[in-house]
């Protein structure tokens, strides 16, 4: 008894000890709670470039085939690629045409947000058979063994699929390389503006937009080549013109239900590149 009464608690008398800060509503401090606004905000423009991306693709595969539907697989079943996942569909990307690879397919921590009808696979090298376009969101640590999946397919002659990066602190370059890809772009977010956007009233396209085009008209200029080069891919009949087109407009007229974030996208791109970094239609096209 002595022993047992020796380790019991009054806990109607201590919980009186604890700091009431502990109880709040709001726990964290000022300086999280910045760190953590900014990561959310970061993460839905990433994940409204990808949906850029993916648009400018889908325009030239429509130019090809007015019928073309375009497949995106996602790597990484964390919160961002499930935040992505879940841009696409609340952006009217077809549920039916997004898939997931994940270690974790039926994670509850983050798995149970998606759609029932976006496809999970824990198999890398089946995501990249079946997309056309394919966005790395899993952790840059698992880059490499990723990239031994998948470089088989990316890596072939052939091959028309748009890598998309969003890896942080990786280097385009070392993706085309551990992939083996021809055609790959990353997202991109200017951490001086990070800070002036209003989580409440933020328009994805415009400063996700905004946020890859600021300050950066060579990167403007290298996107349109490496689209460039996948319009080649794709055997459009003049694939500088129309990679123009659809990246700094005006774009073909063709049946598209989401023309106005591409004409808004194009707006802020047209504005962001300088005249000189234009890269303007050959001869031989």
């Amino acid at each position: 008894m002595a022993a047992n009464a020796a380790y019991s608690i009054d806990y109607a008398n201590e919980i009186t000890k604890l700091d009431p800060q502990l109880f709040s509503p709001q726990r964290l401090s000022i300086r999280v709670q910045s760190q953590m606004h900014a990561r959310s905000i970061v993460i839905r423009l990433i994940g409204h470039q990808c949906m850029i991306f993916s648009l400018f693709v889908h325009h030239l595969r429509l130019q090809v085939n007015k019928e073309a539907s375009t497949r995106i697989g996602i790597i990484g079943g964390g919160r961002v690629g499930v935040e992505i996942c879940q841009i696409l569909l609340m952006n009217a990307w077809p549920a039916h045409l997004i898939a997931i690879s994940t270690r974790q397919p039926q994670d509850l921590r983050w798995m149970a947000r998606v759609d029932e009808r976006v496809s999970r696979y824990y198999d890398n090298a089946k995501l990249v058979d079946e997309s056309d376009i394919l966005i790395l969101a899993m952790p840059p640590s698992q880059l490499t063994s990723v990239g031994i999946q998948i470089k088989h397919t990316l890596g072939q002659a052939t091959c028309a699929k748009l890598v998309i990066s969003v890896l942080a602190g990786v280097e385009l370059e070392k993706v085309c390389k551990v992939c083996a890809c021809s055609f790959a772009i990353h997202t991109r977010v200017h951490p001086s503006l990070v800070d002036t956007i209003d989580s409440s009233t933020i328009d994805g396209f415009k400063h996700g937009a905004t946020h890859w085009a600021y300050k950066n008209s060579s990167g403007l200029r290298d996107l349109c080549f490496r689209y460039e080069q996948l319009a080649q891919r794709l055997y459009l009949k003049e694939p500088r013109l129309s990679t123009i087109q659809t990246l700094l407009g005006p774009s073909p007229s063709i049946p598209f239900i989401w023309t106005h974030q591409i004409t808004l996208t194009q707006q802020i791109f047209s504005s962001g590149i300088d005249q000189l970094d234009v890269p303007y239609q050959d001869k031989q096209y």
